[in-house]
């Protein structure tokens, strides 16, 4: 979709960023490839954005901004640092 060519960008930087911090890794999967991979996980619309910790899955529906993002992923993983 135009969402998640647009988000590409943005998800490369956030992942480069996380990496430099130490915070976590950043992934993403090609549904049309992986399709059992996105139905266990119940992803069903792109781009779906999920962060995982200890078991637990939480999911992000807010702004799409690296700055956005980020907060996000040191919300969950600022305690490890």
């Amino acid at each position: 979709s135009k969402e998640s060519k647009a988000i590409h960008e943005t998800w490369k930087n956030l992942g480069k960023l996380c990496q430099k911090e130490g915070l976590t890794t950043i992934a993403q999967i090609d549904c049309s490839r992986f399709s059992e991979v996105c139905k266990k996980y119940e992803i069903i619309q792109y781009p779906t954005l999920i962060l995982f910790k200890e078991g637990y899955r939480y999911y992000y529906n807010e702004d799409r901004t690296l700055n956005s993002l980020h907060k996000f992923v040191k919300l969950y993983f600022h305690d490890e640092l």
